[in-house]
Parts: C-alpha cells; structure tokens; sequence
C-alpha cells in the first residue's frame, strides 16, 4: 500500500519504509487486534521514518533494515500503551491513509533533488582518482 504512493523506486528507503509499516501493523494487530492501535503504529512509523532515503541496494540495506525491524516493533509497543502521534503533526494526516499519502508526497514531489544528489554522490566516489 506504501508503494502505492512512493512508487517502485523512490530517494525513500522501501525496505526501511514501506516494510515497516507493513510490520508495524502485522505487529500491533498481533498485539492489540485493535484497528486504532494498528492505525497508531503505522504514524508512528510514518514520523519516525519517514526522512529515510535509499543510498542504492548495498550492504547498507541490512542496516537500514535492522533499524526499521527495531522502530516496527517499537511502534506497536508504543501505540498498544495508547500514546500517538497527533495528527497534523509533521507529515501525520488526519488519517492513517492522509498519513500515507503524504509521506508519499514528500517521496515523489519533495526527493527529486534528491534523487539526483544521491546518484551524484554515488558517482562521485566510483570515479577514480
């Protein structure tokens, strides 16, 4: 569903984004089966993460994706104590599915410089000196 909205390739880490709301959900349903438990962790993930880039798929992934493995599970702890993210806060919708469209926004409109510092970046140090 988050790719939906970031795309298929984004300057928005997917592994580290988009999985993690997917565990998020998976997690705090398995916690709580409770839809605004579920729908707190999933801000919460969208808050927390949502400034991720992707670097290109490199060693780099596994760390990213250890780090959003460990925000997923924080997220359920943290919205199956009843503590959220206010909506209208940062990137955070009115609703789950605002919340989502946004950071998609933010992926396709707001990275596209981005995108092409990230290859420039890459680029720069695959050239030899």
């Amino acid at each position: 569903y988050v790719k939906n909205y970031t795309g298929r390739l984004s300057a928005v880490c997917g592994c580290g984004v988009a999985a993690s709301t997917g565990a998020t959900a998976a997690i705090a349903w398995l916690m709580s089966g409770d839809i605004k438990k579920v729908e707190g962790a999933i801000e919460h993930i969208v808050a927390s993460l949502s400034g991720m880039i992707c670097d290109g798929a490199k060693s780099g992934c596994a760390v990213k994706l250890a780090s959003a493995a460990s925000a997923a599970v924080q997220s359920a702890i943290i919205a199956n104590q009843n503590c959220f993210v206010p909506s209208k806060n940062g990137i955070v919708g009115s609703s789950v599915e605002e919340s989502i469209q946004n950071l998609g926004r933010v992926s396709d409109k707001g990275m596209t410089v981005t995108d092409e510092v990230i290859i420039n970046v890459m680029d720069d140090m695959n050239k030899v000196k």
